[in-house]
């Protein structure tokens, strides 16, 4: 299954695919003058639109069939400049004209043109001398079979003409490989450094649990969610009871080492989709997408037992630690920072009777002592 990234890439080989393929048919084109001014034989010409059309049409299809993910490089580029040499090669064997063929030798560069921003610089330098390569071939082929259509000085002149012109285009394709590379290296910096960046601005250091900021935009897409008619969630308000004890007796140090096993505990009891993250201090918050409140509740209950076994033997042998959770509904009618107060009122009459337990705003006490 591709990614939204990779199946982007992949449209945009199958659009580059076919605006190649308008190249090979104005190279056909350019043959189709020559048979009209009759420098070019007729037959030829028909059988370089069956060569360029099943050139062009093969790579399509090989990039809508997603073959070329087989290939270390997907978007197959010396492939697709070394194929497209064949077709005007061989009509340039049958050009009848010199001088015509001096002129229309031409063509061979426009696939180096394409390799520029696709090939790095040793494949540049191989595909550069194939097409030299190739015309030598071309015209010693002449020279040999046809040798009524070949003015060695003309032909000279021209493979003169033309090792000047690739090697040129090897130095230019050469550095532009190395910008685009630089350019990819540090674009794959920044988009770690921006990762990195929204991992920090989102994550609370010491616990590695969501921020204060990261729960209330999960807040915010459930609210949203719901707003647009899919289902419901509850969140969970969760203190740890008479944790300035812990700070007073033991230390800072121990405090931060408390809350950084009371959020590992937390992460690793909940779903992928639920989100808990510190609240402030010693608060947590809890947020159950598609969880009404009966199922909150059992949640938040198993939670608290789980937190009623844990053991701090690090810090002091035997010590443990209680919390007390407050839990609410999301109500439709209400916006989520009423839902949160919900929560913290259930919370506050969970501490008020006795902490270490769950309350609901359906149980909610009238209750006026502090916690």
């Amino acid at each position: 299954m591709l990614s939204d990234r990779e199946r982007k890439s992949q449209r945009r080989r199958e659009r580059v695919a076919l605006s190649t393929s308008v190249s090979y048919m104005l190279t056909w084109l350019t043959f189709a003058v020559a048979w009209a001014v009759g420098v070019f034989p007729g037959k030829h010409l028909a059988i370089l639109l069956l060569m360029t059309a099943f050139v062009s049409i093969g790579f399509w299809l090989v990039f809508r069939l997603k073959l070329n993910l087989r290939f270390r490089d997907k978007d197959l580029t010396a492939e697709q400049m070394a194929l497209s040499l064949i077709p005007p090669l061989y009509a340039l064997f049958f050009l009848e004209n010199p001088q015509a063929r001096s002129s229309i030798l031409l063509i061979i560069f426009i696939p180096l043109v394409y390799g520029i921003l696709g090939l790095r610089r040793q494949q540049f330098i191989r595909i550069g001398i194939l097409n030299f390569l190739f015309c030598i071939l071309l015209i010693g082929s002449l020279w040999w079979l046809r040798p009524a259509y070949v003015d060695l000085r003309i032909e000279a002149v021209q493979l003169t003409a033309l090792l000047v012109v690739i090697g040129q285009l090897i130095l230019i394709g050469g550095y532009i490989s190395e910008l685009r590379n630089r350019l990819k290296k540090n674009n794959i910096q920044l988009e770690e450094a921006l990762e990195t960046i929204q991992e920090m601005a989102s994550t609370d250091e010491l616990t590695g649990l969501s921020n204060r900021r990261a729960l209330m935009e999960k807040i915010e897409q459930e609210f949203s969610r719901c707003t647009r008619g899919g289902p419901g969630f509850s969140v969970c308000l969760i203190d740890v009871d008479f944790f300035k004890r812990i700070n007073d007796t033991f230390g800072h140090h121990a405090g931060d080492q408390v809350l950084r096993e009371l959020a590992q505990m937390m992460k690793d009891c909940l779903r992928k989709i639920d989100c808990v993250g510190r609240f402030g201090g010693e608060e947590f918050l809890l947020v159950l997408p598609q969880t009404a409140l009966e199922g909150a509740v059992m949640k938040a209950e198993r939670l608290r037992q789980a937190v009623e076994g844990m053991r701090f033997d690090s810090i002091e042998q035997g010590l443990t630690i209680t919390i007390s959770i407050g839990v609410a509904q999301y109500d439709c009618n209400e916006n989520f920072e009423q839902t949160i107060a919900r929560a913290d009122t259930a919370l506050y009459a969970a501490k008020n009777r006795g902490r270490n337990q769950t309350r609901t705003e359906l149980d909610i006490e009238a209750s006026s002592a502090p916690a």
